[in-house]
């Protein structure tokens, strides 16, 4: 799969810096919904409730543990749909120009 290909799944992830660059770059390609995560938290909500499919990681703020903590948490973390799918796809609507 290719980012614009329209069928994004969980794409990948990035560990850099503060991650607020790589969030901005990823997010400007179609189809990703990219969250950066500085926590467990996060995590949850960058999945649950924006079905985000590519994940950043703050690598200059985090030790390995809480790196791995995250990227467990994200990955088993299922999109909850209902209001929220309405979200992403109203988000997937501007990449649209709507």
């Amino acid at each position: 799969m290719r980012p614009g290909e329209g069928r994004a799944g969980r794409a990948g992830h990035r560990a850099r810096g503060s991650g607020l660059g790589e969030t901005i770059a990823c997010n400007k390609l179609p189809g990703i919904r990219a969250g950066l995560c500085h926590d467990v938290w996060t995590a949850e909500i960058s999945r649950g409730n924006n079905d985000s499919n590519v994940l950043v990681l703050p690598a200059k703020r985090l030790t390995g543990d809480q790196a791995r903590e995250i990227v467990a948490t994200w990955l088993g973390t299922p999109f909850k749909g209902g209001k929220h799918a309405r979200r992403v796809a109203q988000i997937a609507a501007l990449e649209q120009g709507g």
